[in-house]
């Protein structure tokens, strides 16, 4: 299952530049006062949740030297390479990867 959850994991990552450029770039339609800052909380929050996981779980397959799979041994993406292997921040990556979840 973890093989799994890092290719959908490494999808949504890809997924997220133009996510984020269409949310940049898009006209929001006029709400009231109240509502609007509500929904830009929430969305601030959602996508401030969304690139923490993605960066720390792509952090976590470099630094930790596994890389990331993605759907087939081919579109393997590799890791750092043994000399640059860091695996304190691989762990701390680990955690914030971890609570960002629970959030979420």
């Amino acid at each position: 299952m973890m093989f799994w959850h890092k290719s959908f994991g490494t999808l949504m990552c890809l997924l997220l530049v133009p996510r984020l450029a269409t949310r940049m770039f898009s006209k929001i339609p006029p709400n009231t006062d109240a509502l609007n800052k509500l929904s830009k909380a929430s969305h601030l929050g959602t996508y401030a949740l969304l690139t923490t996981m993605c960066g720390t779980g792509v952090g976590m397959g470099y630094f930790n030297g596994f890389g990331l799979p993605f759907f087939v041994k081919e579109l393997h993406i590799p890791g750092a390479p043994k000399d640059k292997v860091n695996k304190d921040l691989g762990g701390w990556m680990w955690k914030v990867h971890k609570y960002a979840g629970l959030a979420f």
